[in-house]
């Protein structure tokens, strides 16, 4: 007798983009197999993370705008944009006057919009905290805000 079973199969967590590619299927055929009842499917609390290869940025890839463009048009102060250029989130693609008529990726500046906006939805406010780690992976959860905090204020104290 087989004790596997009567269990469920164990959840997994896939966009439907990234399930279809996995089965080599289009992403009408997926949705008619969810339609049908043959795939299970539920729709994540705070969303999927984004992915700097999501297939919203690959229109954007090879498109350049200036950091007060991107303010403009996403809404972000050019501060923070500019705050990305210093930490090296964004490349600067062709440099100009400093931060003003730079060059900088249009897919790369969405995709750190996304990824502070989902810290944000799943940690309530991550604003001020690395958004990548020392190796260059997202940060998508803040697990001691207290503590980072503390020891950003400590790490400021001793720079000046």
């Amino acid at each position: 007798m087989n004790r596997h079973a009567d269990k469920q199969p164990s959840a997994i967590y896939v966009s439907l983009d990234d399930l279809a590619d996995t089965m080599g299927i289009s992403l009408e055929s997926l949705k008619a197999k969810i339609d049908a009842g043959k795939i299970a499917v539920m729709e994540a609390k705070h969303g999927k993370p984004p992915k700097r290869t999501d297939r919203k940025y690959k229109p954007f890839e090879n498109v350049t705008t200036t950091p007060r463009d991107a303010a403009a048009e996403f809404g972000v102060s050019q501060v923070t944009i500019n705050r990305w250029i210093n930490a090296g989130y964004l490349s600067v693609i062709e440099p100009g006057r400093p931060h003003h008529g730079a060059k900088i990726k249009k897919s790369d500046v969405m995709y750190l919009i996304d990824l502070q906006d989902y810290r944000e939805r799943v940690n309530g406010s991550a604003r001020g905290y690395p958004l990548f780690d020392e190796h260059g992976d997202p940060i998508l959860t803040i697990r001691h805000p207290m503590l980072a905090d503390y020891r950003r204020r400590r790490r400021m104290a001793s720079t000046t």
